[in-house]
């Protein structure tokens, strides 16, 4: 087989020595040199620096020094999509080199040899018959790295192909080693990573050595898993993932990538366990877990291809959601686009961390045993990224005896306390990130603590002489400056009470404020009702639109379209100015039941943000008129489906089991958040198929 190696054809070097032959007789020795020069060089593909493509065979040499010319590139797969290099991943770093493959548009490392042990630019990697070695000429003792005993037979080549797949091959091309078998912390489409094994990031971008963080394949699942003081904590599994559905309830044998969904779990039958349903078609996948503990998949559409299609798949989706986002006691706040961090209420900044404001200092196992402990509050609404894959350590226990639990463990950090429950999750060893939400991982966390020891006492500063200031000195200054700062606080908060106030009349008299300026609005009974009934005011900040019944009357055109109806009202369809399709409910029997109904729905269901619920868009309070405007489900509610014939006089399509399935899912997932996951939990007390759209 030829390759970029071997140049040109051993003909070609006859006829150039025929020619000097020819000439002269005296030209005989320079006829032997020339010739044992041709055959040296067609021999070793390192001499020269000339890079291989495909094939290397035993008795070859590769390094930075020799292969200087190309970089240190030596091997390079048939199409050039990947090459074999070795190479330092950041320049002027003379001592941290690695025997890695590339791919070769993206310049992504996919895998490295000597992780562990980064060489210098002068080590050479040797093939021979008994496999692949790096280590330095001339000296003794173990090499850097090489490949395990081979079984089968001695190394007849070394094979790169456009998979990314480095290989050594017998003499019949049978596989005696492969890189695929050893991943370091990315994986390919068609590599499949075993059950047990685990892709383990590298400690920084520039450094491959071993990280903190893994991706691990167990026997149901594949899950990612923090290092944290010889534990290893999960924050994230595929099998809790939106984008991944469950196809059987088999065992998980092993992990790969293919062209079609993306990522997925098989069956030792072959048989798919879980599957994610939101990458798109591509002819390579790249996956790889970063050193900060994202697993991210890119795909491209072509092998050669330098920019991605589609959408990118990241585990885990949130930012708030690793153990060290911001940095240890860090407080992560989810935003639209990015996520930013601060310090939790009781800790002050620092250069790279967070400390108590008090001067006390956070324990760590090593102090913790020998010293009586006290505990700092988080307040509510922090949560912790580990505390939704953490077992309890103990529940039905009370906050005093969670305390005590954590002060006689020498490696508790701190506590979380649920008092639903009772439960008490230990954080243990090392502490992460938290993160501040309104949403159901920091409703269900609990209360949170930190443990801390005692400041030492201060020492007393030396007064110095020369720029030194008695308190003699401060005093007149500062009570004048406090006195004149008072003052100024109790007007600034008088004229805005009057603003306000102001604001609050004029909006009483006005019919149609809008969305943008309408932040609070007391809703109460006026004068169509009866003067014996009891003044009602409720205030509800953060209100969604608010329409006026002529718009809303107008959307509906007068209200011709009704799809449905209930205890309290009708519903009907309609088109806001902005082509939006929207259901209008119109309330009706509006007693103090229905009252109270319109107000829970605006207060409550206005907040609620859920994948399962239909989001409340807006609404209309004028005089007795109370009105919904939801979001339009165009695929109606399930009862027609299970009930109804058709429009054409046959029965509807009879639901898939799988469908069947991810609808009961869906619907127990919306109504476990309103259950137990928002801030205010709502019983909803009318689960039906009308009400399942």
């Amino acid at each position: 087989m030829t390759t970029g190696a071997q140049g040109s054809s051993p003909m070609t070097y006859w006829l150039v020595a025929m020619a000097l032959l020819a000439s002269s007789r005296r030209h005989l020795l320079l006829l032997v040199f020339v010739w044992g020069v041709l055959m040296l060089r067609r021999a070793d593909p390192a001499v020269g620096g000339l890079v291989a493509t495909e094939f290397v065979y035993p008795n070859f040499t590769a390094s930075n020094f020799l292969f200087v010319d190309s970089y240190g590139v030596f091997l390079q797969s048939p199409a050039e999509t990947f090459q074999a290099v070795i190479a330092t991943p950041r320049p002027r770093q003379p001592g941290n080199f690695y025997f890695s493959v590339v791919h070769v548009p993206t310049k992504s490392i996919v895998w490295s040899a000597n992780r562990a042990a980064p060489v210098t630019d002068s080590a050479e990697l040797l093939l021979s018959p008994a496999g692949l070695s790096l280590s330095f000429p001339g000296a003794g003792g173990s090499p850097a790295w090489s490949t395990p005993p081979l079984r089968g037979g001695p190394v007849f080549s070394m094979r790169l192909v456009d998979q990314g797949n480095l290989l050594l091959l017998d003499r019949s091309n049978a596989t005696l080693w492969q890189s695929f078998d050893t991943p370091t912390d990315t994986i390919l489409s068609g590599q499949v990573l075993p059950m047990g094994s685990a892709l383990v990031s590298a400690s920084s971008d520039s450094n491959f050595t071993q990280g903190d963080y893994r991706l691990v394949v167990t026997d149901a699942d594949a899950v990612l898993r923090w290092s944290m003081g010889g534990d290893l904590q999960q924050y994230w599994s595929l099998s809790t993932d939106a984008r991944a559905t469950k196809d059987t309830n088999a065992a998980a044998s092993y992990l790969t990538m293919n062209a079609t969904l993306g990522l997925y779990l098989f069956g030792s039958s072959g048989q798919v366990v879980w599957r994610t349903t939101t990458l798109p078609m591509a002819a390579l996948r790249i996956g790889k877990l970063d050193y900060q503990g994202r697993f991210t998949i890119l795909s491209y559409a072509f092998p050669n291809s330098t920019v991605p299609v589609g959408e990118e798949f990241v585990a885990p989706g949130n930012d708030c959601d690793l153990p060290i986002f911001c940095f240890e006691l860090g407080l992560c706040t989810p935003g639209q686009n990015t996520s930013f961090c601060s310090c939790p209420p009781g800790f002050g900044s620092d250069p790279s961390r967070c400390l108590p404001s008090d001067g006390s200092a956070v324990a760590t196992p090593a102090s913790v045993c020998s010293t009586s402990p006290s505990y700092l509050s988080l307040g509510d609404g922090i949560g912790y990224f580990a505390n939704k894959f953490t077992r309890a350590a103990t529940s039905g226990r009370n906050l005093s005896e969670c305390r005590a639990l954590c002060s006689q463990n020498c490696r508790c950090l701190g506590f979380y306390y649920r008092d639903s429950s009772g439960s008490c999750l230990l954080l243990n060893n090392r502490l992460g990130s938290f993160f501040s939400s309104v949403d159901s991982d920091a409703a269900i966390a609990g209360l949170g603590f930190v443990k801390i020891l005692p400041p030492s006492s201060p020492q007393p500063r030396p007064k110095d002489d020369d720029d030194g200031v008695s308190a003699s000195d401060v005093l007149p200054i500062l009570l004048p400056s406090i006195a004149v700062l008072l003052l100024l606080v109790v007007v600034v908060a008088i004229f805005f009470r009057w603003r306000l106030r102001r604001r609050k009349s004029r909006t009483s008299g006005h019919h149609h404020p809008t969305a943008t300026t309408t932040k609070e609005i007391k809703l109460g009974r006026r004068s169509w009702m009866s003067d014996e009934e009891e003044e009602e005011e409720i205030s509800i900040p953060g209100l969604p639109t608010r329409f006026s019944y002529e718009e809303l009357e107008e959307a509906t055109d007068g209200f011709q379209t009704r799809i449905g109806s209930g205890g309290f009202g009708e519903v009907y369809k309609g088109v806001l100015p902005d082509k939006t399709t929207v259901a209008v409910k119109r309330i009706s029997n509006i007693g103090v039941q229905g009252k109270r109904e319109f107000c829970t729905e605006m207060a409550v269901i206005g907040n609620i943000h859920h994948v399962h619920l239909v989001k409340l868009r807006g609404f209309c309070v004028q005089g007795a008129k109370r009105l919904l405007v939801y979001e339009y489900m165009n695929r109606g509610s399930l009862d027609r489906s299970l009930f109804f014939p058709s429009a054409a006089g046959r029965r509807a399509p009879v639901l898939e089991w799988r469908e069947r399935v991810e609808i009961a899912l869906g619907t127990a997932r919306g109504l476990a958040y309103l259950h137990v996951g928002c801030d205010h939990k709502i019983i909803h007390c009318d689960v039906k198929p009308e009400n399942i759209l």
